[in-house]
């Protein structure tokens, strides 16, 4: 977990406490249950940023399920295919939360994120 060092404005009231950010690169099977990994944590005050790295696969099918988990919270960003360090540098651009946590697509989280936030 990192720690942007952030401080909330005045106006950012309704800015969750963590961004997960996850690069994803095709195989949209391992970024399910990734997303799913996620949904699963025991807590529920956070976004999720998904910039997607240029896939050649179409991962909308895999982002509209976790949309029906998530809502609002799910954000997804598109990039041409540069690389997962690019991509996550795309993510934290994006990141509105003082705390992130990154989570490759090939990943999952089991009872992660809750030893972090209370």
């Amino acid at each position: 977990m990192w720690d942007r060092g952030v401080t909330a404005r005045e106006d950012d009231d309704d800015i969750a406490e963590t961004q997960r950010h996850r690069p994803a690169f095709d195989q949209p099977e391992m970024l399910r249950e990734a997303l799913e990994s996620v949904t699963a944590q025991d807590c529920d005050d956070f976004e999720v940023l998904v910039a997607d790295d240029g896939s050649a696969v179409d991962l909308r099918p895999v982002l509209e399920g976790a949309r029906t988990s998530l809502g609002g919270r799910l954000h997804v960003l598109r990039q041409e295919n540069a690389g997962g360090a690019p991509a996550r540098n795309l993510g934290l651009t994006q990141a509105r939360a003082p705390w992130i946590a990154f989570l490759d697509h090939d990943d999952v989280w089991r009872g992660y994120l809750g030893s972090f936030v209370g």
